[in-house]
């Protein structure tokens, strides 16, 4: 126990009939500081969780922009061009097709990003486990919210990427400039839309603190 009142040396009490050590700090936690605590492994461990599941999201939401940026930009002009050219009918019949295209597109990619996210936090989760770094229920949290936010930072990374790459292409730029900027659209949009929804709400609920 931690003496409450003198935090450098011990002091015994009686509770209820027997005599209780209040410990200092220094005898706790070791070292000879008394005004700096060392984290506790399950402080440690969702530290490293939330710096895994960042990393893993800005990944996701780059892949997601790579892969589904030709999509949006293909799905977007023909529906502008449908603006310019077509009927009322025409441009309710693109709208319809291509959104069809882009609701799949989305579907795909948040289906991807669940499944990377959550393949990476089974896989460190199970050790901070293992190791008795975690407990059973704040890795089970931290898996559920990894996996959800993988599926938010694919469609994230969708429109982010595709907004990027199609803002390009309507300066007329073309190649590997477009692709560069599909990936970095998606990995900002994948971080924006997780910040936006504040999956970590969902880690701290499920964790219960």
């Amino acid at each position: 126990m931690v003496n409450p009142v003198n935090n450098v040396s011990n002091v015994s009490v009686t509770y209820p009939s027997h005599p209780v050590v209040l410990m200092p700090p220094s005898q706790l936690y070791g070292g000879n500081d008394h005004s700096v605590y060392k984290p506790d492994h399950v402080g440690v461990a969702s530290s490293n969780n939330h710096l895994v599941s960042d990393l893993t999201q800005f990944g996701v939401g780059a892949l997601s922009g790579y892969k589904y940026q030709s999509t949006f930009v293909t799905a977007s002009e023909s529906i502008g061009t449908s603006f310019k050219t077509g009927s009322f009918k025409d441009i309710m019949g693109s709208i319809q097709t291509n959104g069809k295209v882009l609701g799949g597109a989305s579907i795909n990619a948040a289906g991807i990003g669940a499944l990377v996210s959550g393949g990476v936090s089974v896989v460190t989760n199970g050790v901070n486990l293992a190791s008795g770094k975690d407990s059973a229920r704040g890795a089970a949290a931290n898996v559920v919210t990894d996996t959800i936010k993988g599926g938010i930072s694919g469609i994230g990374g969708l429109a982010g990427g595709g907004i990027s790459a199609l803002a390009l292409t309507l300066f007329k730029v073309t190649g590997t400039p477009v692709v560069i900027a599909g990936v970095i659209g998606g990995a900002i949009g994948a971080t924006v839309v997780n910040k936006l929804i504040n999956t970590e709400g969902l880690r701290h609920a499920l964790r219960g603190n």
